[in-house]
């Protein structure tokens, strides 16, 4: 079994879904604090050629509350704005119709939870792409919240009996792998592939949402860039 863990974030950037397509499972790290100023409830986009973020609103953006009970702003119309931002960005793209139909579709999620609608985001996009790979919630899944950091993801992996973990080259400084050997388990950190292709701009901008990669490529051409990847213990 290989598995990944991280939060649930808002249509998140090309490194993410390298991260899922390399496991079997991966668990939506729900049940840890909200990071303001992150990625779970916002993502940049390209705007007339210019850096742009789209944005989820939040009842109540505090770092000490769980994702999964942070909800989003009532009666606010944060769905028609995102939507006519990436209308007005987007709509000269080769993929526009189907990407658009995607994002729509995530907008209209039936939920107030940002966990739920970011994780949604993710699900739907890989389906898209044709990654495969099972979703769960750590809050739904592992009674271990009483243990934190390194020691609550080796817990969880065991609990999965997980032989490898996955990770992106952010969490070298929060891993040590000999601690995830003593329990027969390989740490592997992943370094995505960004790859470059035609967005509207001259120069590149790396790193965007998956929301620019899907405008301007195909569903193929998106699993094609994932073939490729350099792995480092």
């Amino acid at each position: 079994m290989k598995i990944a863990i991280m939060q649930p974030y808002f249509f998140p950037y090309i490194g993410y879904f390298n991260l899922i397509n390399a496991c079997e499972n991966f668990i939506f790290y729900d049940d840890v604090n909200f990071i303001k100023n992150g990625w779970i409830n916002r993502n940049r986009v390209l705007t007339f050629g210019k850096v742009k973020y789209i944005t989820v609103p939040i009842e109540n953006t505090s770092s000490f509350i769980k994702i999964k009970d942070t909800y989003i702003k009532k009666d606010m119309p944060w769905q028609n704005k995102i939507l006519s931002c990436l209308s007005q960005s987007y709509k000269g793209a080769a993929f526009y119709a189907p990407s658009m139909e995607i994002i729509e579709n995530v907008l209209k999620t039936s939920t107030t939870n940002i966990s739920t609608l970011a994780a949604n985001s993710v699900k739907i996009c890989a389906e898209y792409i044709g990654i495969q790979a099972k979703f769960s919630f750590a809050s739904e899944c592992f009674e271990n919240q009483h243990l934190h950091g390194e020691e609550r993801i080796i817990d969880i992996c065991l609990q999965e009996n997980a032989e490898e973990y996955f990770n992106l080259p952010g969490g070298r400084n929060l891993y040590d792998k000999n601690n995830f050997k003593n329990k027969n388990i390989t740490l592997t950190f992943i370094q995505p592939k960004i790859w470059e292709y035609n967005h509207f701009t001259p120069l590149f901008e790396p790193a965007l949402s998956i929301i620019d990669v899907m405008m301007h490529n195909s569903p193929e051409k998106i699993r094609e860039s994932m073939t490729t990847k350099s792995i480092t213990n």
